[in-house]
């Protein structure tokens, strides 16, 4: 795609039977068209809608949504369909083709992306935490091989790529991506952007070489009025990796073309370089071994490119996508939205969020909710998101459903917080009374199964939880990221209470990540042997890991303690279900696996589960023993 006015994408998004969604950006403020292509080389352009929202001189973020055509031959609509597809840029009523040779796999005869619709999900792919700068290789490029041997083999692409957070990390980015996201803001002549008067910064400092892995020391600090002796003051951003913190819209905006994009790197590459011989030498050796991971992940992101092309995508945010621990306790959200420079990264991060991810999920959510208030953006030639950033935390319906077979639901669990009636520091539940009790409706179905896509796992690791508890109850939450299902009793209760409903679908699969770790857990209500039965589906990072020797100590004492007949299971919140930890293939039959990964999900045509494998960033298939 050289020289192509497209600089990301394009991804297919949120597809069904009834439209297809596909996202980009351009550096071209132009109408695209989008062809499709049917298996018998007939051609289809009617009924689409185009919009764009330009927030640079040379970046203008695109979507189009086309509706399926009818078939022309002895189809049944509701069968799995196939096209591939192709985008004219349209200037001047003149149209010109873009080259997507690039995204075909090498075993397409017709060398163009494609796209499969379907009702049924027969098999889907799932992950999360994907870091740049994290030294793991990224499992895009086995995700990429793995399609292309499907299509090799005439076998089904996925249904869809399930990403449920930290696509980006706007609050743990690297020297090298820092840098980079200044100079592509620069390359791409960004609209201007002010901070908030009170916030005490400026633009030029964010740009101040000193400032680079120094950006702690402008955040703001949370100062202690009773006590001050012993306590002065602490961060208010708490993650422990803010050096580099996104605060403006355009950083965030950057990150996120900067993680999807190769193109963006060629762009200011060389610029990226030369910057380690500027900086003081205590910083050379730290940037120059993240440039080395940075390129490889650069020179990687062709794979990433080619499987969002080729697979529909839906995103759900975690902490990372805007900062770690993210609404984590009522003390934290008071502090956080206390400040106006924080309060305003956390709009920034947020309106980041609802351009690159959030439009694709649910496009004509975002056309009548966000459409008009990005457009007021283009039209002021401004990044100063003003009152919209009001709008954007308090939005609430972040969440979503796709309608297939079996129905798959995103669960925002961030922003509908259940904060603690005790102290303002312990941890809030993940969801709110209101927000599960229209899961509850959503699930309550004669359904024989149900997907719920949860950013950390409802059923976790006992003696991680367990830990984690130690270090709330010491005042320390902020250290272990208590962030479980478990961790509140109202939240723990209600979710436990529905999917144990008698009128629940007798298969509950719940998809998870964040932990950067990844297992197969199974449940059922204990002495009771026809009820239904929940499925833990847990599969993180797409590029980061947990330490492999603390993970295999850990697996070890979680099934010595927490044994399906443990004694200590009558102190868990989960007494009432029996859990079972699944075995794998891979030779130490380990249930807790830390490496880089994905998530393979196999349904029978019920909807059931039919089995989970985790494809390895290796490219090696580890498959777990389902057993019934």
């Amino acid at each position: 795609m050289a020289n192509s006015p497209i600089i990301c994408g394009p991804f297919l998004r949120h597809c069904s039977i009834e439209f297809i969604t596909v996202w980009f950006v351009s550096r071209v403020k132009a109408a695209y068209v989008l062809e499709l292509i049917d298996e018998q080389d007939d051609t289809f352009s009617d009924h689409q809608e185009f919009n764009s929202i330009s927030l640079g001189e040379e970046l203008h973020i695109c979507n189009i949504k086309m509706h399926v055509p009818k078939p022309l031959h002895n189809t049944p609509e509701s069968k799995t369909r196939q096209f591939h597809y192709q985008l004219y840029l349209q200037q001047n009523e003149q149209l010109e083709l873009i080259d997507f040779s690039q995204l075909a796999f090498d075993n397409d005869n017709q060398a163009l992306p494609r796209v499969m619709v379907s009702k049924n999900v027969q098999l889907l792919l799932h992950g999360s935490c994907r870091k740049p700068h994290h030294p793991s290789k990224d499992t895009f490029a086995a995700i990429d091989n793995e399609c292309n041997e499907r299509i090799g083999k005439a076998q089904r692409l996925p249904d869809y790529l399930i990403m449920s957070g930290d696509q980006v990390y706007g609050d743990d980015v690297a020297g090298p991506m820092l840098v980079a996201i200044h100079a592509l803001i620069k390359k791409l002549k960004f609209y201007s952007e002010a901070l908030p008067e009170s916030a005490e910064v400026s633009l030029d400092m964010l740009l101040d070489n000193q400032y680079l892995y120094g950006r702690h020391s402008l955040l703001p600090h949370y100062d202690f009025k009773k006590w001050a002796f012993f306590k002065k003051s602490e961060p208010i951003i708490s993650s422990l990796y803010r050096q580099n913190h996104l605060i403006t819209l355009s950083e965030f905006i950057a990150l996120y073309l900067l993680t999807w994009s190769s193109a963006c790197w060629e762009l200011i590459w060389d610029d990226v370089c030369d910057k380690a011989k500027a900086l003081p030498k205590s910083s050379q050796s730290r940037y120059k071994y993240e440039l080395s991971i940075i390129e490889s992940f650069k020179n990687g992101l062709a794979s990433a490119q080619r499987v969002m092309a080729n697979v529909p995508s839906v995103m759900m945010f975690d902490d990372h996508d805007i900062t770690d621990d993210w609404n984590l306790s009522a003390q934290w959200e008071s502090r956080v939205y206390g400040h106006a420079l924080t309060r305003q990264a956390i709009a920034n991060g947020l309106a980041a969020y609802a351009l690159f991810q959030d439009w694709g999920n649910q496009i004509d959510q975002f056309n009548q909710d966000w459409l008009v208030h990005f457009k007021a953006l283009e039209k002021k030639k401004t990044l100063t998101l003003a009152e919209t950033s009001d709008l954007l935390l308090d939005y609430d319906k972040w969440h979503f459903e796709l309608n297939t077979h079996p129905t798959i639901i995103m669960l925002d669990t961030r922003t509908h917080r259940w904060r603690s009636e005790g102290a303002l520091n312990n941890p809030s539940g993940l969801m709110d009374w209101e927000s599960l009790c229209e899961l509850e409706e959503q699930i309550t179905s004669e359904a024989k199964s149900v997907i719920i896509v949860s950013p950390a796992p409802i059923l976790g690791v006992k003696l991680i939880e367990v830990i984690q508890k130690v270090f709330a109850m010491v005042g320390k939450e902020l250290l272990v990221d208590v962030e479980n299902w478990m961790a509140h009793p109202g939240t723990a209760k209600k979710i436990l209470s529905m999917m144990l409903n008698t009128k629940s679908p007798d298969e509950i699969i719940v998809l998870s990540g964040d932990v950067h770790y990844s297992f197969c857990f199974s449940a059922n209500e204990r002495l009771k042997k026809d009820n239904g039965k929940i499925w833990q589906l847990t599969a993180s990072g797409i590029k980061n890991e947990f330490p492999a020797g603390l993970l295999k100590v850990l697996d070890k004492l979680n099934r010595f303690l927490y044994a399906r007949k443990s004694f200590f299971n009558l102190f868990t919140r989960r007494r009432k279900l029996a859990i079972k930890h699944h075995k794998s293939t891979d030779k130490t039959h380990s249930r807790l696996f830390g490496t880089a990964n994905i998530g393979m999900i196999h349904l029978h045509p019920n909807g059931t589960l039919a089995n989970y494998t985790l494809l390895q960033n290796t490219g090696e298939k580890t498959r777990f023993i389902l057993g019934k």
